[in-house]
């Protein structure tokens, strides 16, 4: 029982899975939790950085390797931004940040669709005689 209640918990958001992939969405979700804590800001957004191996020590259930290829595909489909920011050249270093717009827009469409469509004329006199015949059911049960 106690595997259950461990102190380091990771969530997934299921939309965001199903759109980029459970893989990406873990290593996304744990980039912005620590661009939540991050200080360092650059060119207006807040940046972390991690090797490959302390992204393992992180997530211990993927290689490095597959944590390169995550980070890379991330970078490749635009939802995160890579640079070297340090101002010392020779501190080869990569930040890591998230373009959230990007994120907005994958979502665009899901908005979109999962809204309601207008009831049209013919549906809503359907509803309205459907209505209107289960009213008239009742009233001769009742007049019996």
């Amino acid at each position: 029982m106690n595997y259950l209640i461990e102190k380091t918990v990771l969530t997934i958001e299921p939309t965001l899975a199903l759109k980029i992939g459970l893989n990406e969405s873990i290593v996304l979700k744990q980039l912005h939790y620590w661009i939540k804590k991050s200080k360092k800001n650059h060119n207006g957004k807040k940046w972390v950085f991690n090797t490959y191996k302390q992204w393992k020590e992180q997530l211990p259930f993927f290689s490095e390797k597959t944590i390169q290829r995550i980070i890379l595909n991330l970078k490749e489909i635009g939802l995160i931004e890579i640079q070297q920011i340090d101002k010392n050249k020779m501190n080869r270093t990569n930040f890591y940040s998230i373009n959230y717009e990007k994120i907005d827009q994958l979502f665009e469409n899901l908005k979109i669709s999962s809204e309601t469509p207008p009831i049209t004329k013919q549906e809503e006199n359907k509803k309205l005689k459907e209505k209107n015949q289960m009213r008239a059911a009742v009233f001769i049960v009742k007049s019996f």
